[in-house]
Formats: C-alpha cells, structure tokens, sequence
C-alpha cells in the first residue's frame, strides 16, 4: 500500500505538471501582470517552506533589502516559480545544507536568486535542464518524486512574466538560479 501511494502521488505530480505546462504553452490564459512586493512574497514563500527545511536539518536565509521591491508579476505563476526553485533546493542540499534565497535591484529589474551548496549539476547537463522530462540523475530524480517537469515550467514562466531566468553551477559546490523580472513602474 505505501508503494502504491507513492507511485499515486508521483502520478498526480506529473499530471498536475502536464497540465501546467499545456496551459503556459497554448497561451490561452495571459497573466495578470501587476505590482507585487518581491520581498515580502519571498518571505511567505520561505516560511511555506520551513517544515522541510527543519525535516532536512536545513538553513533558509533570505537575503534581501529591508525596502520594498515591486515587479510586475501574475501572483500564482511567481508562487510557482519560487516554490519550485526552493523545493528543488531543499531536495537536492543535503542534510545539515543552507540555502540562499536573495534579492537585489537592478537596472530596472529584479534579481531573485536561489543559491544552494547541494550536489550541483554537471557542465554538460546545464543547457539541457530547462527541457521538458530531462533529469541530470535520473536514479535520484524519480527517489525523490522528480517529474523532470518543474524547471521547464519555470523558465516558460519566467518567460510568461517577461523575465529571464540562469543558471550557475559547479558539481559538489552547489547551484544559483536567478530570476529577472521587470520593477513595477513608479507612481
């Protein structure tokens, strides 16, 4: 029965990432783009995040500006797009590992990164992870529930809100995803 529910709920991920995909790539639904305070969402992201990081024996720490950042962004689609950036850290740090989340401004964007000192990802694997079901360790990715579906999403939804998204890795240091997103325009 617990080898069941697994694979049941393994299922469920893949159908419900499936669906989301399907949904960015017809462009049926536009975002709604409109200002969102970048900091604060990052620190409810965290805390949605705090059980498996106090499971795992893991730091969080957000490094932002105490100030306000507004960007323009479609609330759901940015939750998605943290929360599967800070799972996929969780997951893939080991135990007793600490995870970056920052924020910064720049020229007229925000930079939102995601930095942990987990297993990393291969060199040749890096221009590859954002493609739909590509896994850089298969064996590891399906122990841990992986659908090879959550980066892909990302980068569509990055994309949908008019960001840019990269990637910095080096295998046994760790990875740094960082999101670009338009600052909201001043009043």
């Amino acid at each position: 029965l617990t080898i069941v529910e697994k694979n049941a709920l393994r299922l469920n991920h893949l159908v419900m990432d499936l669906l989301s995909l399907a949904r960015i790539e017809e462009d049926v639904v536009r975002p709604t783009l409109a200002p969102v305070d970048l900091r604060s969402f990052i620190e409810e992201g965290v805390r949605r995040h705090e059980p498996t990081a106090v499971g795992r024996e893991q730091s969080v720490i957000v490094d932002a500006t105490g100030e306000e950042v507004l960007v323009m962004a479609d609330r759901e689609a940015l939750r998605q797009v943290f929360d599967n950036l800070l799972s996929n850290a969780l997951k893939y740090t080991p135990i007793g590992g600490e995870i970056v989340v920052s924020l910064r401004r720049g020229a007229g964007e925000a930079i939102l990164a995601v930095a942990d000192n987990g297993i990393g990802i291969p060199e040749e694997d890096q221009a590859r992870v954002f493609e739909r079901f590509y896994r850089v360790d298969k064996a590891r990715s399906l122990e841990l529930g992986g659908t090879g579906l959550g980066l892909s999403i990302v980068k569509h939804l990055v994309q949908w809100l008019e960001g840019t998204i990269e990637l910095e890795s080096a295998v046994g240091v760790g990875s740094t995803f960082r999101v670009h997103l338009n600052l909201a325009p001043a009043d």
